[in-house]
C-alpha cells in the first residue's frame, strides 16, 4: 500500500514512519507541508492508496488539503485520515465535511493507528478495480449486479450535499462521541420497494434514483448540521446536530414531495416510484460508547425498515393525497395543502380528496 504522510513537524513525520514501518507498510512518502503534498500528489506515476493529514499547519491548512485532494480524479475514493491535536467539533465537521475518510488525535494511540491503517489496507486490495458510480460509456445499459454495485453494501454516490460514505459517516459519529453527544440525533430512511428497482434497473437508473433520493433528503433537512450516508439495501442514515429534535413527519413528506417533482424515469422512459419512509430518531445522550454509536446507527435502519414493511393503507392514502397536491398546485393558486392535509387521519382522507378536487374544478 502506497502511504502519503502530510506534517509540518519533522518529529512526528519520523515517528509515523517509524509505527507504520512496525506494521508492515514500507512504501511511505512524507510531506512537510500542503504545497508539498499537492506537488507530490500531481508528480506520483501511481495514486497514493492513503494519506495522512494534519490539520495545523502554514499557509494551506489540512482540511483545505483534504477538500483539494478528494476533488482530484483519481483520489475521489481513497482514504484521508486526518492525524491531529485539534479535538473540537468546529474542526471535526469541517474535517469530514472536506472529504475525511477517519479522525485521529494526537498523541497517537499506536496500536488503535496500526489497525485503523492496516484496515484500509484491506479495503484497498478489495477495492482495486472497482468501477466508479458515476457514467461509464462501456457499462452503458449494464445492471447494478454487472456493474459490482452489490445492493447490500453502501455506494459511492455523485457529489450530493453533506453526503458522506457510510463509513466515513461511522467514523464520524465516532470521533464527534469522544466529546459528546447529548444533541445529536441518528435517524434512517428506508426506499420503499427498492429490492424491484435494484432487479429491473440499469446501473445509471439505479444510482439516479438513489442520488436523486439522497439530494431530496437533503434539501428537506431544516438545519445545516448534518451529514448523510448511503448504508445500502435502499437505507439512508442521518446523523443531525441541534439542541431541538427534528420534525421527521414534514421531513419524510418534503423529500418525497421532491422526489415526486423529479419525475425519476428508467432509461427507457418508464416513470420509478421511489417513496421513502423514516424510522424514529434515537437521541445521542443514551449512548454510551464507541460500539454502541455504530449499534444505535443500525438499529435506526431496521426501524425505518419495519415502517416501511408495517405502512398501513392509510399512510397509502394520504401518499397518494401528497401525489394531487403536486398535480394541483401549478394550476391552482387557491388550494391550501397545508390545511387540507391537516384534515387527513385516518377516516377523513377521502373527505380530504373530494376537497381538494371541489377546490381545483371551482377555478376552472
Amino acid at each position: 500500500m502506497k502511504i502519503l504522510i502530510v506534517d509540518d513537524d519533522q518529529f512526528v513525520l519520523q515517528v509515523m514512519s517509524a509505527v507504520l514501518a512496525a506494521a508492515g507498510h514500507s512504501d511511505v512518502t512524507l510531506a512537510r507541508s500542503a504545497k508539498d503534498a499537492v506537488c507530490t500528489i500531481t508528480a506520483a506515476s501511481k495514486p497514493f492508496d492513503l494519506c495522512l493529514v494534519d490539520i495545523t499547519m502554514p499557509d494551506i491548512d489540512g482540511i483545505e488539503l483534504c477538500r483539494w485532494i478528494r476533488n482530484e480524479p483519481n483520489y475521489r475514493a481513497i482514504p484521508i485520515l486526518m492525524v491531529t491535536a485539534k479535538a473540537d467539533k468546529i474542526h471535526i465537521d469541517r474535517a469530514f465535511a472536506a472529504g475525511a475518510t477517519e479522525y485521529v488525535t494526537k498523541p497517537i494511540d499506536v496500536e488503535e493507528f496500526q489497525r485503523a491503517v492496516s484496515q484500509y489496507a484491506v479495503s484497498a486490495d478489495k477495492d482495486e478495480g472497482q468501477p466508479e458510480m458515476a457514467a461509464a460509456p462501456d457499462g452503458a445499459g449494464k445492471s447494478p449486479a454487472e456493474r459490482g454495485i452489490d445492493f447490500h453494501q453502501g455506494i459511492r454516490l455523485p457529489e450530493v450535499p453533506h453526503i458522506l460514505d457510510y463509513k466515513a459517516l461511522q467514523n464520524y459519529v465516532l470521533a464527534i462521541s469522544r466529546i459528546g453527544l447529548l444533541d445529536t440525533r441518528i435517524f434512517a430512511f428506508k426506499v420503499k420497494g427498492v429490492g424491484k428497482i435494484y432487479a429491473g434497473a440499469t446501473s445509471e437508473d439505479f444510482v439516479s434514483v438513489l442520488t436523486c433520493v439522497a439530494q431530496s433528503i437533503s434539501g428537506s433537512m431544516k438545519t445545516s448540521e448534518f451529514f448523510l450516508a448511503y448504508a445500502g439495501e435502499g437505507a439512508f442514515v442521518c446523523v443531525a446536530r441541534g439542541r431541538t429534535a427534528q420534525n421527521l413527519g414534514k421531513i419524510e413528506q418534503d423529500t418525497n414531495r421532491r422526489i415526486r417533482r423529479a419525475h425519476l424515469t428508467d432509461s427507457a422512459g418508464i416513470p420509478i416510484d421511489a417513496p421513502v419512509r423514516v424510522g424514529p430518531q434515537i437521541r445521542g445522550g443514551l449512548i454510551r460508547s464507541g460500539q454502541s454509536v455504530v449499534d444505535a446507527m443500525q438499529v435506526a435502519i431496521t426501524k425505518a425498515e419495519e415502517r416501511t414493511c408495517l405502512e398501513s393503507d392509510d399512510d397509502e392514502s394520504k401518499s397518494a393525497l401528497f401525489e394531487l397536491f403536486d398535480v394541483l398546485m401549478p394550476y391552482n393558486t387557491v388550494l391550501r395543502p397545508k390545511s387540507a392535509v391537516a384534515q387527513v387521519n385516518n377516516h377523513q382522507t377521502e373527505r380530504a380528496l373530494a376537497a381538494a378536487f371541489r377546490a381545483a374544478s371551482t377555478e376552472h
